[in-house]
């Protein structure tokens, strides 16, 4: 029987494939290239979670969607929020007015904690911002 995990993965790598293309930094952890993969697996993710979606902008600057959790690095400092603790996300330019800082999702915490992931604009950021409501929605 197909774990609950291995259901929202797959739900998750339909949508991507139907709405965004991969590139060698950003995609399903299979379309990136051995060396952005190999950071990625850096991140350690617990062996019950699946990744469904990864974004290398270099060595220190990534992140990675699973079935459970958003993680990230950013200047090589690692940070995570568990899909259950978000309470909203959005990408930076709706969230203020006027602002250039374009490819930056905001992410609040049940507790209105504010954190920024920054990605790319376009296909990465609407990528994550795309799966993370999925995934919350089937969580």
């Amino acid at each position: 029987m197909e774990s609950r995990h291995a259901r929202l993965a797959k739900g998750c790598a339909r949508l991507f494939k139907r709405n965004f293309e991969g590139s060698p930094s950003f995609g399903d952890l299979n379309d990136l290239d051995v060396e952005m993969r190999s950071l990625i697996n850096q991140a350690n993710i617990p062996r019950d979670e699946l990744a469904v979606l990864a974004y290398v902008r270099e060595k220190g600057d990534w992140a990675l969607l699973t079935t459970g959790r958003l993680r990230w690095a950013h200047a090589g400092a690692q940070e995570e929020i568990l899909l259950d603790d978000i309470s909203i996300v959005v990408s930076k330019d709706l969230d203020q007015a006027g602002s250039k800082d374009r490819g930056t999702l905001v992410i609040y915490n049940q507790q209105q904690l504010r954190r920024e992931v920054r990605l790319e604009d376009g296909y990465p950021v609407m990528g994550f911002w795309n799966l993370i409501k999925h995934l919350k929605k089937e969580h």
